[in-house]
């Protein structure tokens, strides 16, 4: 036991840093070289249309980039904490549940925002181009699927967990 304690806190520190660097760097990319290349990564059916990014496109791009990072962010600080609790051994307790469920719906969030967040990149990043070779790109990927089974899962799991700790409370005061 004494090892997943020692785990969880190494994660907790680990997941709290990733949650303070994850936006930073996904707005930094719109700056680094070769940075755009590895937003559009995600995006293949843009990258050939990409003319010049700048000016209200850049802004949009990085906006939306930031508001979409920050829900991975969230998640990587609520999973911080469980990992904390974890750590300190408590394993089953009405906190675990509700941050499981936060979890959860971050993740879902992310996925339900992400075909969208696409979209606006598509067409930030071709504002610039001539009428006609300007983009709108709508698509769902198979990561987007996984989240959305990974986030409702979180969220079932969490819930389980809360009731079954309300459950625990229940029993203790009867005795």
């Amino acid at each position: 036991m004494q090892n997943y304690r020692r785990f969880s806190a190494w994660m907790a520190r680990l997941t709290a840093t990733l949650a303070l660097l994850y936006p930073l760097v996904s707005v930094l990319l719109w700056f680094v070289p070769g940075g755009l290349d590895m937003i559009l990564e995600g995006l293949p059916d843009v990258r050939g249309a990409v003319g010049r990014v700048g000016g209200p496109g850049l802004l949009a791009g990085i906006a939306v980039t930031a508001a979409h990072a920050s829900l991975v962010a969230l998640a990587l600080w609520v999973s911080s904490h469980l990992f904390s609790q974890v750590s300190k051994g408590d394993y089953f307790s009405p906190h675990t549940g509700k941050r499981l469920r936060l979890m959860g719906g971050t993740l879902l969030a992310y996925a339900v925002a992400s075909p969208f967040v696409d979209a606006a990149l598509s067409v930030a990043l071709t504002v610039n181009n001539p009428p006609g070779q300007r983009l709108l790109a709508i698509s769902i990927s198979s990561h987007d699927i996984n989240m959305v089974v990974f986030g409702a899962l979180f969220l079932v799991l969490g819930h389980v967990l809360a009731e079954a700790a309300r459950m625990a409370d229940d029993h203790s005061q009867i005795v």
